[in-house]
């Protein structure tokens, strides 16, 4: 073989060696990079739709949470009102229920009172001196001022009776204020007045009574 005529191609040592192809390369990544990055989209979505299903859930949870303090409440509140108006009614049908035998008491007292008060007016009532003579004059006043008297005992007695009842009853209403309104304004014993009035009444009465048999007397 001639050297001469030897082609200096194949004596080349990259004469096999291949130039890179830089775009085949960038053909395939860029699928790659399509691909790595809608999975992102799509991670990113469902993690946002799950935080958003937790916060919805934690709002349930919240809701749930208020509604079951607010029951709560509820339930503390009834509890205390009931236990507050069961003591408070019972204590209530029990003072009611000695309320209630005081004034039958009271009644009976007042009944008694005004029975003697009514025999009492009958006796000065018929106190009439228009038949009496002169020489019996002396006796019928004296006779007369004597059931005055008597009248006058009997009534200072019963209102003294009335009185100690009706302070029995203020004693209680002390004992009991924090428990039954009362009015602030006190009330004037209505004996007072009730005795004021006859004792105001009688010395009038009573001269009356002997102004009459005195001019009685003159006339015979």
């Amino acid at each position: 073989m001639d050297r001469g005529n030897y082609n200096t191609v194949y004596e080349d040592p990259n004469f096999l060696e291949l130039e890179p192809d830089n775009s085949m390369e960038l053909s395939i990544a860029e699928p790659a990079q399509k691909v790595s990055s809608l999975e992102f989209d799509e991670q990113l979505a469902s993690a946002q739709n799950q935080l958003k299903e937790l916060r919805k859930q934690e709002e349930e949870i919240e809701k749930q949470k208020a509604e079951l303090e607010h029951l709560r409440q509820m339930q503390n509140s009834f509890n205390r009102g009931k236990v507050e108006m069961t003591d408070n009614l019972q204590h209530a049908i029990t003072l009611l229920e000695r309320e209630r035998l005081d004034a039958e008491q009271r009644i009976l007292q007042y009944t008694r009172a005004q029975s003697i008060f009514n025999r009492t007016l009958e006796e000065v009532s018929s106190l009439n001196p228009d038949d009496t003579d002169r020489t019996e004059l002396h006796s019928q006043l004296e006779a007369a001022s004597n059931v005055i008297d008597d009248a006058r005992e009997e009534y200072v007695r019963t209102l003294k009776h009335l009185d100690s009842l009706n302070s029995s009853d203020e004693l209680s209403d002390n004992e009991h204020k924090s428990n039954i309104k009362v009015s602030p304004k006190s009330q004037t014993n209505f004996t007072y007045w009730f005795r004021s009035g006859f004792a105001f009444s009688l010395p009038l009465i009573v001269f009356a009574t002997v102004a009459y048999l005195a001019y009685r007397f003159l006339l015979n």
